[in-house]
């Protein structure tokens, strides 16, 4: 280890060690003696009479002593420091710039061995960090998460500012994102100051050159079970939910599951499910249900993911707002009704003006029809067998009854959506650009057509299906409703009509007067966000969401503070990705810039120096305790000893 010297010209004080040196090498004076005559003088000691002024220097314990704590004062007053030296009594030399990154992923929320939560477990360690901090440093935390967070403090004041927040913080839950944490983590650091970058994660995350701290693993026997999807599905009017479960434990059981509305139990069964295997089961929901939850009977390592709430009630503040445009509405709209949060207004296809009338909506329908070139919606779209729409696609023909081709299973649309016994009847074969994005063909004797593709229009994401729902009996099919619910989701994002995933944000508008938005989650803690205000209109608002599962209330604000609209949004924690505790996505959150700036080293390869002095002065009142002991005890016995002298 490389020792280095704050204060070089502290060495002068090494000068007292020759002083002390000196005076013990000085005789003492002789005392008087008196003689009545000189006759007896011969009797007196040789040493007494001709004793020099200086002699050699005593080895002696008091010498040594008194040497040994004038070197360590010496060498304290110099200020030296030393790399790595954290665990001896000292404070750094130089300031550094503390950068802890906090994984906030919903695996967070699983138990450790001794039964906390892994979030608990590493904010005690975050705390730790905080414990180092000295006057002169930069303190960031950045929170790792779906929609990564911040906090800097640079003094004292603001340090305890952020304990508290830290304290009061839930895991924000979802996938780190990789660009925006490194991004934050680049612009903490400081070019006067060494960076210290420290990783709390549960494994993950990952960050090149960088100290990790890990938190236990899940409790091995628990392992979890989680609900990881929900889906509804009509069918003739009766509704039901599609639940998919995943099971991350070592052995094939069978679970129990419950349905509740309110308190009272509405379907329950047993589903059996293998190491790692997910699977569905369903029930039907009763008429005048407007919320069920969904729960399995398991004791795990993460709980708050073993049960989903579906609410099939929206409201004008969070819900999903649908624009149809159909002259024959039928099993689209059915199906469209009935997903949660879901307000559908229908417009035959000679309406003018759709871009207009779809302003604030978040999806269009067209069904059987196409917008125009002129009035293409600024929102996203679904079109069902759509007519010709200019230099997006055009109809070639048609085929008679085509049948199944290649499926893209692993896109979120098609999962669990099967075609398979669909008869399509005469379906359209479209030519379509380049650029477009088949998700499921078919084929007849002649020629291979799309039946299900994507693309954009305008700027404008859209999910186009050739098949005809009044002339197939594929709306008969109950991959039909889930096929139309899992393309919702994608083109408007899981967070539409009231349904929230932790890690991300939900934006929708507010009116002009509204100045204030105030949230509270499940657990009762409050977040009010304030707005400017516009003289007309709307303004948006986004609202990040947490890892705490439930029903959340939303309230709208005025300049007196007086509610003035309310709504709900529905939080699952459940996530594929997430849920797997046993061998988890892990996140590389590493990138060029992080731990190091150009022409530095990297944080392992430069430490802070630590200043030593306090610990040499605690040697050298240690010394000089000692010395004082064995002068005390040297004293005692020469009084002790009859006709004693003293050297």
């Amino acid at each position: 280890m490389t020792l280095a010297w704050m204060f070089p010209l502290g060495a002068l004080g090494l000068l007292a060690l020759g002083a002390i040196v000196v005076l013990h090498m000085r005789h003492r004076m002789p005392g008087i003696v008196s003689f009545p005559q000189l006759a007896f003088w011969p009797r007196v000691p040789s040493e007494s009479r001709e004793s020099p002024r200086w002699r050699k220097p005593p080895i002696s314990l008091l010498l040594l002593l008194q040497l040994l704590a004038a070197l360590a004062l010496a060498l304290a007053f110099m200020r030296p420091a030393m790399p790595d030296v954290a665990g001896l009594i000292g404070q750094r030399a130089d300031a550094v710039q503390h950068v802890i990154v906090l994984d906030g992923s919903t695996s967070m929320l699983a138990r450790t061995d001794d039964g906390r939560q892994r979030w608990d477990v590493a904010r005690e360690e975050v705390a730790t960090v905080l414990d180092s901090w000295q006057q002169g440093d930069g303190v960031t935390i950045v929170v790792a998460s779906g929609n990564p967070t911040w906090k800097r403090a640079v003094d004292g004041a603001t340090v305890d500012d952020l304990r508290e927040w830290l304290a009061d913080l839930p895991v924000p839950g979802g996938s780190p994102d990789q660009q925006t944490v490194s991004s934050l983590v680049d612009g903490s650091l400081l070019p006067d100051l060494a960076p210290n970058i420290t990783l709390v994660t549960d494994g993950g995350t990952t960050m090149s050159e960088v100290d990790v701290v890990l938190m236990g693993e899940a409790t091995a026997s628990g392992g979890n079970v989680a609900i990881v999807d929900t889906a509804v599905v009509s069918d003739g009017g009766d509704r039901s939910i599609r639940a998919t479960v995943l099971h991350d434990r070592p052995a094939t059981e069978t679970l129990p599951w419950v349905v509740r509305a309110g308190d009272a139990d509405i379907a329950t069964g047993t589903i059996t499910l293998a190491s790692g295997e997910s699977d569905t089961f369903a029930f039907g929901v009763p008429d005048g249900v407007e919320q069920v939850t969904v729960s399995m009977v398991v004791d795990d390592a993460l709980p708050e993911d073993d049960a989903a709430v579906v609410s099939f009630t929206g409201d004008t503040l969070t819900g999903l707002s649908v624009v149809l445009v159909s002259d024959l509405p039928g099993a689209v709209q059915r199906v469209l009704e009935v997903l949660p949060g879901v307000h559908v207004e229908v417009y035959p296809s000679t309406t003018p003006g759709i871009r207009e009338i779809a302003a604030g909506a978040d999806l269009v329908v067209y069904d059987g029809s196409a917008p125009s070139p002129d009035d293409v919606p600024n929102a996203p779209m679904l079109l069902v067998q759509p007519s010709d729409l200019e230099n997006a696609w055009q109809i070639g023909g048609v085929a008679p009854n085509p049948e199944v081709g290649d499926i893209r299973l692993d896109d979120a649309i098609m999962r669990d959506v099967s075609l398979e016994g669909v008869l399509f009847g005469e379906t359209p074969i479209y030519v379509l650009p380049s650029e477009a994005e088949v998700l499921a063909s078919g084929s007849d004797d002649v020629t291979t057509l799309p039946l299900i593709w994507r693309g954009t229009i305008s700027d404008q994401p859209y999910v186009a299906f050739a098949i005809d729902p009044a002339r197939s009996n594929f709306a008969d099919r109950v991959s039909f409703p889930v096929l139309i619910a899992q393309t919702v989701d994608a083109l408007v994002g899981e967070t539409a009509g009231g349904r929230t995933i932790p890690g991300e944000t939900m934006t929708f508008d507010v009116p002009g007067d509204v100045l204030a938005v105030e949230m509270v989650d499940p657990d009762g803690r409050r977040t009010v966000i304030a707005l400017p205000g516009t003289d007309g209109g709307a303004q948006q608002v986004t609202l990040p969401v947490s890892a705490v599962p439930g029903q959340w209330t939303i309230g709208l604000l005025d300049a007196s503070g007086f509610q003035v609209d309310s709504g709900a949004m529905t939080v699952n924690v459940g996530d594929r990705a997430e849920a797997t505790l046993s061998q988890p996505d892990v996140v590389d959150l590493s990138s060029t810039g992080v731990g190091s700036r150009p022409g530095e080293p990297s944080p392992t390869e430069s430490s802070a120096l630590v200043e030593i002095w306090p610990l040499l002065v605690l040697v050298g009142i240690a010394v000089i305790s000692m010395e004082w002991w064995a002068w005390l005890a040297r004293s005692v016995g020469f009084r002790r000893a009859p006709g004693g002298t003293r050297p």
